[in-house]
């Protein structure tokens, strides 16, 4: 049976990884990375609330929740893929006005 890795080992390395550094730019750096790792840490959480609503609504069978999960990311990422392809492609066809 494998053993889970506890999210306080990796959270503590993290906000060890966000101590405030001394760097000729300025700024708190630090206090950046934390509100943006707090942003994408909540993001998630309601990504996978709003999974467990999905498969809970269309009566996905537990069996099958993996498989469908899977299946929903690998589009996600096909689709963002052509809507970047599409927006390469949009950019590169307008002339810019200078």
């Amino acid at each position: 049976m494998r053993r889970a890795v506890s999210p306080r080992r990796g959270d503590r390395l993290e906000h060890r990884l966000a101590r405030p550094r001394r760097s000729g730019r300025g700024g708190n750096r630090a206090g950046e990375w934390t509100t943006v790792y707090l942003i994408e840490r909540s993001l998630s959480l309601d990504n996978v609330f709003l999974f467990s609503l999905l498969l809970a609504y269309f009566l996905v069978p537990p069996e099958l929740r993996g498989r469908v999960i899977l299946i929903g990311i690998a589009g996600a990422l096909l689709l963002r893929g052509v809507a970047i392809v599409a927006g390469v492609a949009l950019i590169g066809s307008v002339e810019a006005i200078v």
